[in-house]
């Protein structure tokens, strides 16, 4: 089990993957509004936000104290795995060979579900440090093996 100090300090990491997902994903938007793919870099730069967002997120589920219990509440749940599975869905339309005709709407959809993947990334980052203002400055950093 990790600290809650050491997965404390991860919310800043996840708020960085959300931050650029939400830009790639915008931009993404923007180009295939215009019709016009999307270049490859910034599709890289998506997918590793996404990759990112996924090893810290795991990393702050297995991590033991009172942050990671607002993140394992059964109301935050829903709004993770949409985030994840949206994550996936936009990875997929854009990384997927379509064709001529399909490119524009999975174009658009692949932006739509990484930008839904990213805003629910931010609320689940802001609902757990909203429940870690109320929490007392010692049990904030609470280390499992003390």
């Amino acid at each position: 089990m990790l600290s809650s100090r050491i997965a404390g300090r991860w919310l800043g990491t996840l708020d960085g993957a959300g931050a650029v997902e939400i830009v790639a994903s915008s931009l993404k938007l923007a180009f295939a509004i215009r019709n016009e793919p999307a270049p490859r870099s910034l599709r890289v730069a998506h997918t590793a936000a996404h990759a990112v967002e996924a090893v810290t997120m795991i990393g702050l589920l297995a991590a033991d104290g009172p942050l990671q219990l607002r993140l394992r509440r059964p109301s935050l749940r829903p709004v993770r795995m949409a985030g994840a599975l949206a994550g996936i869905g936009a990875d997929a339309f854009a990384w997927l060979p379509l064709p001529a005709e399909w490119r524009r709407p999975g174009g658009v959809a692949a932006a739509v579900l990484g930008l839904a993947s990213g805003l629910a990334l931010l609320w689940t980052v802001n609902e757990i440090r909203r429940g870690a203002d109320r929490l007392p400055a010692p049990a904030r950093f609470h280390h499992a093996g003390r």
